[in-house]
Formats: structure tokens, sequence, C-alpha cells
């Protein structure tokens, strides 16, 4: 591994992440928690090391998937995961260096939960 580049480490990482189902980082496998709770705005943290932990959580808390097919089950905790989801882009867009060689698993973790996650029966399966 003396000799590979860069990238090939940093895609082999995530080809090992995706097939492993679990994060390197803070965002690994375990039990969704029972009731999301809104974290604290980035602009309200002031410490730079503190902001890279609160960057963590909110991707953690992204992580776990939800079931939009009925909007009144669970509405508060997708209203939360909506407005982090737009914190994190925001943070990502005007941060510069938002994204480490650290973050990139539980980047992927986040990411890999929320696409590759079984789909709602379609309405018009009766009809084919």
């Amino acid at each position: 591994l003396a000799g590979a580049s860069q990238p090939a480490l940093l895609t082999r990482r995530v080809r090992s992440l995706l097939m492993a189902g679990s994060s390197g980082g803070s965002g690994g496998a375990g039990a969704p928690p029972a009731k999301l709770e809104q974290l604290p705005a980035f602009k309200e943290v002031r410490d730079a090391s503190e902001r890279r932990a609160l960057f963590l959580k909110k991707l953690q808390l992204c992580s776990w998937p939800m079931d939009f097919t009925n909007g009144q089950i669970d509405a508060r905790e997708k209203e939360i995961k909506r407005q982090t989801l737009l914190e994190l882009m925001d943070y990502i867009n005007s941060t510069k260096g938002a994204f480490s060689e650290r973050t990139y698993p539980d980047v992927v973790h986040m990411i890999a939960a929320n696409l590759f996650r079984g789909l709602a029966a379609s309405g018009l399966r009766g009809q084919l």
C-alpha cells in the first residue's frame, strides 16, 4: 500500500465500508434513537473542533432512514432531519475543508443508509 495513490486508497476504504455496512467513524451501526432531538446550529458553536464534532453528530442523526410515505407518522422527527440535512449542505458549501479523511466514512455511511434501503410498495402493483 506504500505506493498506492490517495484516491485509490480512498476508493478501497469507501468500498469496504459499503460492503461491511458500517461506518469506521462515529456513525456506526446501532439502534436508532427513540426520539430525534434538534442539535444546535453550526453558527452557535464557536470552537472549530466542536463544529467538527457537531458535523459528525448531524451526519449520524441523518443516517437513520425514515418512512416518508405517511406524512403524519413521525412528522416532528422528519422535519428535524430535513432541517439538519439543509444545515449540513449549507455548512459543506460555506466551510473550506468541511470534509477530511476522518469524516469520509461518516459521510459515506449517511449517504448509503439513505440510498440503499427498501422502498415502499407501489400502489400500481395490482394494475400490472
